[in-house]
């Protein structure tokens, strides 16, 4: 890596601390009130094995010096040809070329595990330019999607509040279904639903224009997910809808929270089969899980998610429940 900035991959757990100490000093400025990932993911992500991808952490130093992290995923079941990257720089020392020598250094990475798709993720204000524009157009990258941080004050709203806002937007139209809750793993009578589902998000989230081919899931790669999210540190907040007819888990919708420090959790995916849209389900399993939220996990005070901004359906729900723009993210995809 040119420019005496060297790139460096993370092996152990001292490598972890350090990449964890950067995001630290980073998140605060590039993710205004969100904290840093508690350091049990980092741990997991860098040492963890892999299993639907792969999650290669690097840093990026200068004279002995820690300037800049990344963290690279690599799918490795479906869509070979695609790397997803999330690079930053210490705000210490911004502004002196060290983003640009970090991108190039990771593209030439990218490169030798045959990716030839690289999509980096960048912050943004919700207003004015991307700051990762320059150097993104430097590199031919095209804009290829828009996503916005909406943040939940998890108790904002209480259960009249709740009970007033189906009785408005839902109104008996999804009579026909029955709401399931669970904690970390989906009951085994309906994995093969949840399965179908999660590998539906792969085709019904909006991907801008980024090209990605079908996932296919079944009951064992998606207990394998829950093994993964249980290493990282996890622990998983789930509401669903079955149909009463069939028995069959038709839409399901999850929140990740942070075992060690649970004050911030993430939502995960909110998915609702085709067949089944326009009975409400969305609101129903959303709401369902925010109280199941609040009475299993007590300490959480804010969800994060993060929604395509083309995707007006989800975005129309989650702004329904309470859910507050924050800040933008733009993916810029270099193909190769």
């Amino acid at each position: 890596m040119s420019d005496g900035v060297v790139l460096e991959r993370v092996v152990d757990r001292a490598g972890a601390a350090r990449w964890h100490a950067i995001e630290s000093r980073a998140a605060p400025v590039d993710y205004v009130g969100l904290p840093a990932s508690p350091i049990q993911e980092i741990e997991a992500l860098a040492l963890g094995a892999p299993r639907s991808e792969r999650s290669v952490l690097f840093i990026a130093t200068s004279d002995g010096v820690d300037v800049g992290n990344a963290v690279a995923w690599l799918p490795l079941r479906d869509n070979l040809e695609s790397a997803a990257v999330l690079l930053s720089v210490d705000p210490a020392v911004r502004r002196r070329g060290i983003g640009g020598t970090f991108v190039q250094a990771i593209l030439e990475w990218a490169h030798t595990e045959h990716r030839s798709q690289v999509r980096f993720m960048a912050p943004a204000p919700l207003d004015g330019p991307a700051p990762s524009e320059a150097l993104a157009r430097r590199y031919g990258a095209e804009a290829a999607l828009e996503v916005v941080l909406r943040l939940l004050d998890v108790h904002a709203s209480d259960d009249a509040a709740f009970d007033a806002l189906l009785a408005e937007h839902v109104a008996g139209r999804a009579d026909g279904y029955e709401v399931v809750t669970w904690v970390d793993r989906v009951p085994d009578h309906l994995v093969d639903g949840a399965a179908y589902l999660l590998g539906r998000m792969s085709t019904d989230a909006p991907m801008g224009t980024i090209e990605w081919e079908a996932e296919v899931w079944d009951a064992a790669r998606y207990r394998e997910r829950e093994d993964e999210l249980l290493e990282r540190g996890r622990r998983r907040i789930a509401a669903g809808a079955v149909e009463r007819a069939t028995g069959r888990l038709v839409a399901y919708t999850d929140i990740g929270v942070p075992i060690t420090e649970p004050e911030y959790a993430d939502q995960f995916d909110t998915i609702v089969d085709p067949e089944h849209r326009g009975h409400r389900l969305g609101v129903v399993i959303k709401v369902a899980n925010l109280r199941h939220l609040r009475e299993a996990e007590p300490q959480t005070r804010c969800v994060t998610t993060w929604n395509a901004a083309s995707n007006a359906h989800m975005v129309a729900i989650n702004e329904l429940l309470g859910f507050r723009p924050a800040l933008r993210s733009v993916h810029w995809l270099i193909a190769r």
